[in-house]
């Protein structure tokens, strides 16, 4: 054997026959039905999955909905709650003006009673001076 002649081995030999075999097998009969196959599967899943999602988002969207009418439901209420602190309020206002002024008439008719008293002693003494 001389180092000039090729070496012939089984892979060397067939390598071309393997691959018009795997070419084949791929896009031969069976390889186009199943590239067409799993096309149409591709798109199935897809749709599918698009579909997944929708019911998702529509579950996600349902619930958004739920808490919006929770909110609104709770600013009514508080606005309800508002419209009565601001009543009260005001009711507050009133009683704490009707305080102050009778405090004063309280005050002034106090000073009354006393000038009445002592116009009362003067005239008490004032008689026992003319007895």
């Amino acid at each position: 054997m001389l180092l000039t002649e090729p070496i012939n081995t089984l892979v060397s030999e067939n390598w071309l026959s393997v691959l018009i075999a795997f070419i084949v097998a791929i896009f031969g009969g069976g390889g186009i039905a199943a590239l067409i196959k799993s096309r149409s599967e591709g798109s199935k899943i897809v749709v599918e999955a698009a579909q997944g999602a929708v019911v998702v988002q529509s579950s996600v969207i349902d619930s958004l909905r739920e808490d919006l009418n929770a909110a609104r439901a709770e600013i009514n209420e508080l606005r309800s709650h508002m419209t009565e602190l601001n009543s009260l309020r005001g009711r507050v206002r009133e009683l704490e003006h009707t305080n102050e002024i009778l405090k004063v008439d309280n005050t002034r008719m106090e000073s009354q009673i006393k000038d009445l008293q002592r116009i009362e002693m003067e005239r008490g003494q004032y008689s026992d001076r003319h007895n």
